[in-house]
């Protein structure tokens, strides 16, 4: 859709200028971040230099935006408004920036009365748009469509209040090595216990245990930011030479005027750092996961295979031992027949040990016409064979008592 021209026109550059000599007691203003920290209740102060970065006059309008935190991770909210925005006036507000000029800013902040170890953050709102007129249009376009185009830059701030000691409060708890493809380390892990934002600097020297040498080091750890009450580690890059070993180490880390030193006789390693991520644990879930669904497949499977066993193997064997026990009896009664026209014995006074041979000539001969018609049969089929032959006596008995 192509990009307005006054997009392509606008563009700023803000950056805050460090104060050696703050005209109040506030702390830690020699850096470029825009901190308000005092041990007092009063007016504090910081300045910021507005530059355009594109050639172009723009309009400028100042404001604080709210924060919020999320596991430690500080953004901008805009959906609330920040506690501090009535508290700050600008020295300067929605004014025009020329072409390729600054502007120094001066920042001031007037907290409310009676606030105690009180802590906040929030953000400094920069926004520009073009100073540019929208060009007329030819008469024969009867609507026209105007976009405001604005640009906004945030810029992090924190706001610290409250007894010293309480806001600036942090110790050195321990000390480890590691290596990666970068080479060795090591860190210091460091516990902000204090309600203000700190980014100490610090560095560590060691000395064999074992015997006297030389001392190794100082080795100076890298910058790094802590957030109030959060704990994290300082690294800090050694040589190739310095081997796993007892050591006898001194770490000094300082923020301000506050500096924590301690001492550590311990054994160093320096092995490959294995963190724990959302990642392994995916897989991890996903293996076992896959490993349940088949367990559970497997077992379906099983239990459909014996399931369609039993219920093709019975009928199978039922049809053995219908057709086997029918051409049973009806010899059985073909020979009864035959010794009662024969013989002329009553039915009713047949003799009980010839019922019994019978009965012993029908289970033979069943037994015999199954093992004929098929051989191989399962467990179940041989029980259903027994009660096939309990059928066949209570037929014979039921044919004796007839």
């Amino acid at each position: 859709m192509g990009i307005p021209a006054a997009t392509a026109a606008l563009g700023v550059s803000v950056s805050v200028i460090p104060d050696s000599n703050p005209p109040n007691s506030q702390l830690y203003t020699d850096n470029n971040k825009l901190w308000f920290i005092s041990s007092k209740n009063e007016i504090l102060r910081r300045t910021v230099l507005i530059r355009d970065m594109v050639g172009s006059d723009q309009r400028i309008n100042l404001s604080i935006g709210a924060a919020k935190n999320q596991d430690g991770r500080v953004s901008f909210d805009n959906s609330v408004s920040s506690q501090i925005a009535p508290w700050v006036s600008f020295s300067e507000n929605d004014f025009v920036l020329p072409s390729r000029s600054q502007k120094r800013i001066e920042i001031s902040i007037k907290p409310d009365s009676g606030l105690d170890n009180f802590q906040q953050d929030a953000f400094l709102v920069v926004s520009t748009s073009s100073t540019r007129k929208e060009k007329e249009k030819p008469s024969d376009q009867p609507i026209k469509l105007v976009i405001p185009v604005q640009f906004a830059y945030t810029v992090p701030l924190f706001v610290g209040l409250g007894d010293l000691e309480n806001l600036i409060s942090f110790k050195v708890t321990d000390l480890n090595g590691y290596v990666d493809g970068n080479g060795k380390f090591l860190e210091a892990t460091i516990e902000n216990d204090g309600s203000s934002i700190i980014e100490p600097s610090g560095k560590v020297q060691l000395k064999l245990t074992d015997f006297t040498a030389t001392p190794l080091g100082p080795f100076q750890f890298k910058v790094a930011q802590f957030r109030p009450n959060s704990s994290g580690v300082l690294v800090a890059r050694v040589p190739e030479n310095v081997l796993a070993a007892n050591y006898e180490a001194f770490v000094e880390v300082q923020f301000g005027s506050f500096v924590d030193a301690k001492i550590f006789t311990k054994y160093l390693d320096f092995r490959p750092k294995r963190v724990f991520s959302l990642f392994d644990f995916s897989a991890i879930a996903l293996g076992i996961l896959i490993i349940a669904i088949s367990i559970l497949g497997w077992k379906r499977k099983e239990s459909s295979f014996e399931s369609s066993a039993l219920t093709e193997i019975p009928n199978d064997v039922q049809v053995i031992h219908k057709s086997g026990l029918r051409h049973a009896v009806s010899e059985v009664l073909e020979s009864l027949r035959y010794r009662l026209k024969n013989e002329n014995v009553q039915s009713n006074s047949f003799p009980d040990d010839e019922v019994s041979i019978l009965l012993s000539e029908i289970l033979k001969k069943a037994t015999t016409k199954k093992a004929t018609t098929k051989k191989a049969t399962t467990k179940k089929a041989t029980t259903k064979k027994a009660t096939t032959k309990k059928a066949t006596t209570k037929k014979a008995t039921t044919k004796k008592a007839t």
